[in-house]
């Protein structure tokens, strides 16, 4: 039964986020197509997207290998408080970024 319900889940997260790709990548990939030449379409969208997910799967191993080696210098709950606190920073400086009331981002 278990199983069931993470492939049901998998599936769902699956297409919802296909949305999600849609929006980011659909621009991306129909400004690339309108400006290739018909005949050589297919090889240049092939690498468009060998290298996206390869970047992706760089990316994500990357960030995997780093939290690996610091969730040992801390305790979880530490690490999330400083992420966090880190990330809420972040949008408080990039509001008043957006705001126009604080200029430091901009460098």
């Amino acid at each position: 039964m278990l199983t069931e319900v993470s492939l049901l889940a998998a599936c769902l997260v699956g297409l919802l986020g296909g949305v999600h790709c849609v929006g980011m990548c659909g621009g991306i990939v129909g400004a690339l197509s309108l400006g290739l030449p018909t005949q050589r379409n297919l090889p240049i969208l092939l690498a468009y997207n060998l290298g996206r997910i390869g970047s992706y799967t760089f990316a994500g191993a990357l960030m995997g290998a780093l939290g690996f080696y610091f969730s040992g210098l801390l305790p979880v709950q530490t690490a999330q408080r400083v992420l966090l606190s880190f990330a809420g920073l972040f949008l408080i400086l990039m509001g008043l970024y957006l705001a126009g009331w604080w200029n430091g981002l901009s460098r």
